[in-house]
């Protein structure tokens, strides 16, 4: 085991750690002309890297960016605008040095142009949102409307080591922690 690595884990280690709706929904929901946007917190803090989407039909242009849950700021970076490919498959935006987050809710959301996304109906009201907006620029603070439908859309983050340094060792394959007391 490769020490460096176990030294800078975060514990309990999660191999690409995601928030928000990693199942392929199995409806189409229509994308023109709105954000939208699935509310949910990440286990820990950290740094954004992606926001996937499962697309329905694809072929244009598509970008994703993360809110604060109640629309009243927007978080920089955005992702990188893609043109997406359809077919119900996941399309991943990426962020180029993605914004800090913490442990509280997002709106995971996502700008399409022409495209559809997948979805399920049957959610709680206010775990997913929605906005009525022409594709273009993101706005800096928005105000979202509730949705039941549950939108496939999630991001994936890379977890902020919380560990003082110097507190793992690994000594012939025995795990120590240093304890300050």
């Amino acid at each position: 085991i490769d020490q460096a690595w176990l030294y800078n884990a975060v514990y309990p280690v999660v191999v690409d750690p995601t928030f928000g709706n990693t199942t392929m929904g199995a409806s189409e929901i229509t994308g023109t002309g709105r954000i939208r946007a699935k509310i949910n917190s990440p286990a820990s803090a950290g740094t954004a890297d992606s926001i996937s989407v499962a697309i329905h039909t694809g072929g244009d242009l598509s970008k994703a960016a993360l809110y604060l849950a109640d629309g009243s700021s927007l978080l920089t970076p955005q992702t990188a605008e893609i043109t997406t490919t359809g077919g119900g498959t996941w399309n991943t935006f990426n962020f180029s040095g993605g914004p800090a987050i913490t442990v509280q809710d997002y709106a995971i959301s996502v700008m399409l142009d022409l495209d559809t996304l997948r979805g399920d109906a049957g959610g709680v009201s206010g775990n997913s949102k929605f906005l009525t907006k022409t594709y273009g620029a993101w706005e800096s603070s928005v105000t979202f409307s509730n949705s039941t439908t549950i939108y496939s859309v999630y991001a994936t983050y890379t977890a902020r080591n919380l560990l003082p340094a110097g507190t793992l060792k690994v000594l012939n394959g025995v795990l120590n922690i240093k304890s300050n007391v």
